[in-house]
Order: C-alpha cells, then structure tokens, then sequence
C-alpha cells in the first residue's frame, strides 16, 4: 500500500523530512513515486542496515559507507535550502547516527599547495585506510608525489605533487590502475568513516579501545560508531517523521522479543491507508484484460521507450490511457485513477567490500 498512499499523502500536502519503511522494496517503491509526482524535491534513498548496538560494523562495511553517503547528501542538501527527504528501511534508523559536523568534506584544488604529511594525517583521521595499492572504497596510497584516494560512494582519483603544488587531478580505473585522460580543476573528498581531527580521533579511539566489547580488532571502523555520544543524532526525533504501517509493524514485532524500546516510536505520525487506494501487481500477459476492465478509470501507463509502449497497448482502445515515456515504476489504484509501469528496477552488482 506504500505508492497509493503515498501519492494520497502528497495530494494533502506532505512535508515530512523522513519516511521509514519496512524494507528496502517498500523504500525503493516510495522514491518511485516522490521522484514523479516531486520531481524538485530530493529523495535519498537509504540501504538496509541490520547491524544492531554493538556489533562489528566490519560484516556491515557496504551498507555503512552508502547510509554515511546517505546522510552526507542529506546534510548537503538542508544546507543548500533545498527540499529532501530521506527514505529508508526502518533498520536503517534505528540507531542514532553522525551529525553533520562528522561528514564534513574537504576539496583539493588544481595548483594549490598541500603539506603531504598534512594530507595524509587528514585521510587517516577521516577514516581512509592507508596503502600501498588502493583497490576499494576508502583507501588512499602516498607513492612519492602520487597520491591515489578512492572516496566512498565516488570514483578513484589519482593526484601529481610537484614538491607541495597539485599539479594534475584525475580520475583513475581501480581494476587496471590506468589513469584518464582528463584533468580535473577540483575534487570533494567526503570522510570514510567521520571527520576528525587528531584530538577527537584520539578521544573516539580510547572510548572504543577501553570499552567492554569483545573483539580481536576494536577500532573505528568496527565500533566507532557505537560511540559518537552526543555527536550522533536519533534521525526520526531530529527530523519531522512518518512512518509506514509495515515499519510499524516491524518495529512492533521488534519490540516484542525485546531488540528495541517500542516507545521511542509511539510519538511517529503513520501513513494512512484509505479506502480505494491501493497497490497493483500487473503482470505482463494480463495488462490488456486489466486495461479493458477499468476503461472507465483514467489510466496512466508509463513505459522506459516508445517501442515498449506500442508493443504493450498496440490492440488496446487508446482512448482511456495517458502514455508516458519515463523509468518510473509506478503500480497503484486511487478512486480517480490508476498509474500502471512497464518498468521494472534494475539490480545493482554488489561493490567489492574493505579488506
């Protein structure tokens, strides 16, 4: 019921900062719909993180580095006076997380002057494993006056020093190491993990380190983020939030084997699920009986191509049908009309995670 009420959500007048949802289908299914019918409005989309309090955040590290990219868009976006909204699977919110003073980015210019050690200080506060060879996300190499750094949830970029001057920025394949062609006057290199300095670096690595938590390896990748303390936030107490009824559920079932305090939640507005709205399954072999049946609906059919579209409806009478060409996947009945997609998601390949 996600779309449909969502769309009836938004034709009220909808300003909520966050939607949580039970599952990472049911978050992609919702930015379906504030992608088209809010085409100015950002949407970030969230990845399931399932990590509970005090776990190894290494077994989680893919998830990790996309929700911190997440919510690095997110800031960015508030801070540019533009309009957002994060949605997410209701695991992904379960446990406070950065404010934006720890996903603070810096920029390296073309020409400007840098103290290598300086820099190399800097990466290795912000979370970027130091190498010989960078081969994934957040690692960085220092090879005389080469500098190699692949942000996370960016591209590999690979830097030429002429003793402090950066005279060359480019982007570089991490599978062949062969650098393009192109120099770039500028790059933004976000944190891995958070921004800090020496003295709050030192301060986060004894609170891990003299913690109670049983681990071979107790640093910041594992645990920081277990304790950021008052520089974390509880996203859903910060931002205005709704919640939809199958992440409330969730989190009730949650609360009944006792993972988390179902109260914390008690205070978030539930999306309603109104009469006559409701989500469609369409398959293919049955869209033209489907079409033919609710002809008195006002029907909008949106498909990838112009091929696609004529295929599909090429016997069915035009008349009742709006034909869109856009990616939208977008499956739902109201009472005044129906939205059916001829697209379908595409299924990212998993990235290489960190040693």
């Amino acid at each position: 019921m996600i779309q449909s009420s969502l769309y009836r959500a938004l034709n009220k007048g909808f300003d909520y900062q966050i939607l949580a949802c039970k599952d990472f289908k049911e978050s992609e299914l919702a930015k379906e719909v504030i992608s088209y019918f809010k085409p100015n409005t950002k949407a970030i989309l969230f990845p399931e993180f399932r990590a509970k309090k005090n776990d190894d955040l290494r077994s989680f590290f893919e998830e990790f580095l996309q929700l911190l990219g997440g919510l690095r868009e997110f800031y960015q976006a508030l801070e540019n006076k533009q309009e957002t909204i994060i949605i997410a699977p209701i695991s992904a919110l379960l446990h406070p997380l950065p404010k934006k003073e720890l996903l603070e980015s810096f920029k390296i210019t073309l020409l400007e002057k840098y103290n290598l050690k300086d820099l190399k200080d800097k990466l290795f506060y912000y979370g970027y494993e130091i190498l010989d060879l960078v081969e994934v996300e957040g690692e960085a190499s220092f090879r005389g006056d080469i500098v190699d750094i692949y942000a996370p949830n960016s591209k590999a970029y690979r830097l030429s020093f002429f003793d402090t001057e950066c005279e060359s920025i480019k982007e570089f394949d991490p599978t062949t190491q062969m650098s393009l062609k192109e120099d770039l006057l500028e790059i933004e290199i976000p944190p891995t993990l958070f921004s800090l300095d020496e003295p709050s670096y030192k301060d986060l690595k004894t609170k891990v380190e003299q913690s109670p938590l049983n681990s071979f390896s107790k640093d910041l990748t594992s645990f920081g983020l277990w304790f950021l303390g008052e520089k974390a936030n509880d996203l859903l107490h910060a931002y205005k939030s709704v919640i939809s009824p199958k992440a409330l559920e969730e989190i009730q079932e949650l609360a009944s084997l006792n993972e988390l305090d179902g109260e914390r939640f008690k205070f978030l507005k539930v999306l309603e699920t109104p009469q006559g709205y409701e989500d469609l399954e369409i398959h293919a072999h049955a869209l033209e009986s489907f079409i033919a049946l609710h002809s008195h609906h006002k029907i909008t059919l949106l498909a990838p191509n112009k091929t696609i579209l004529d295929n599909a409806i090429s016997a069915l009478e035009r008349s009742s049908i709006e034909c869109v060409i856009a990616p939208f996947v977008l499956n739902f009945k109201t009472p005044d009309g129906i939205f059916i997609s001829l697209n379908s998601f595409e299924r990212k390949k998993k990235r290489q995670k960190s040693k």
